[in-house]
């Protein structure tokens, strides 16, 4: 489990960089699939996955607090994704692409800076 979150972590520093180097491009991606079903649904079921994951592990990772918050705020977070419509699920993702995407390069920051936390919390 350890080499999956880890693995997590470091894609999570990769998106994080390509936020920062090319954030219209990223932006320009997420807003071209918020329309796809499949993309609804993996990012609720994939917020769900991760969110379990993180919540068994907490206890064996170096900051386990830390590990344990994140897996919940990551499992409630997907499923509210699973509760709400497809249609609410689009307007949230292009409503906050449009209203807050000159702010991709501080999120891309952001997101790789805790990718970073995280990969020393639970592969090091």
């Amino acid at each position: 489990m350890s080499f999956f979150l880890g693995l997590f972590s470091l894609l999570m520093i990769v998106v994080g960089a390509m936020f920062i180097y090319k954030p219209d491009f990223m932006a320009g991606n997420v807003k071209l699939y918020a329309d796809e079903p499949g993309f609804h649904v993996l990012a609720a079921v994939g917020r769900i996955l991760l969110g379990l994951a993180f919540m068994v592990y907490a206890a064996q990772a170096h900051l386990s607090g830390l590990v344990g918050f994140l897996g919940l705020v990551m499992f409630l977070a997907g499923v509210f994704l699973l509760v709400i419509s497809h249609d609410r699920f689009s307007a949230i993702v292009n409503r906050m692409v449009d209203h807050y995407g000159q702010y991709a390069r501080h999120a891309g920051i952001f997101v790789a800076v805790v990718g970073a936390i995280l990969f020393y919390a639970v592969a090091l």
